[in-house]
């Protein structure tokens, strides 16, 4: 019987050993980073593309400011503000293997005005990320859970500034003026 008991005692300390790891593997170092994606790459003088700023982090975001906003006039073109976002609108996406909350902080419209060079400035942000617990009314079955917040993380997220490369516009063949429909002289 005792040596029952003495493994039943190291199977009983083995779980609470790994319980307790596994416990403190879930809670994770919250981490938060912005990134600029553009809708395509503008090549020619006179392309336009959409600018999104997209705040990342792994746990959810309760609430963003932009210290600083982008200049209107940058060198070789022209950004044009759009819109702001909402935390609300924040999904789950997949970067980098990791599981991340994200949505898009700002939107621009960028038009290529000169050929050269085209810096796309650095955005700053500060960021509110929570911690939640799912809180569930044992008498009420119909009833929703509800997310309560627990804790709030602080962070300071920033966008890598993008240089572009625009070149001139190529120009069009004489076939391809005569297929416009339009005459060579």
């Amino acid at each position: 019987m005792s040596t029952l008991s003495t493994r039943f005692r190291w199977l009983l300390a083995l779980f609470l050993l790994f319980g307790t790891f596994s416990a403190g593997a879930q809670k994770a170092k919250p981490q938060c980073y912005a990134k600029i994606e553009l809708s395509h790459t503008p090549k020619f003088v006179g392309d336009s593309c959409l600018v999104n700023v997209v705040l990342y982090a792994n746990l959810p975001f309760v609430e963003f400011k932009s210290k600083d906003t982008a200049k209107q006039k940058i060198k070789g073109g022209t950004l044009r503000h759009t819109a702001d976002g909402a935390v609300d609108h924040q999904q789950q996406v997949r970067d980098n293997g990791q599981t991340m909350f994200a949505f898009i902080a700002r939107q621009y419209v960028l038009r290529c005005e000169s050929v050269g060079k085209v810096e796309l400035p650095a955005q700053n942000f500060e960021v509110q990320l929570g911690t939640y617990v799912i809180e569930e009314n044992p008498y009420d079955f119909f009833s929703p859970s509800r997310l309560r917040l627990v804790e709030r993380h602080r962070l300071k997220a920033k966008s890598s500034q993008q240089t572009l490369e625009i070149e001139e516009r190529p120009k069009r063949t004489t076939r391809e003026v005569m297929r416009s429909g339009q005459q060579v002289i």
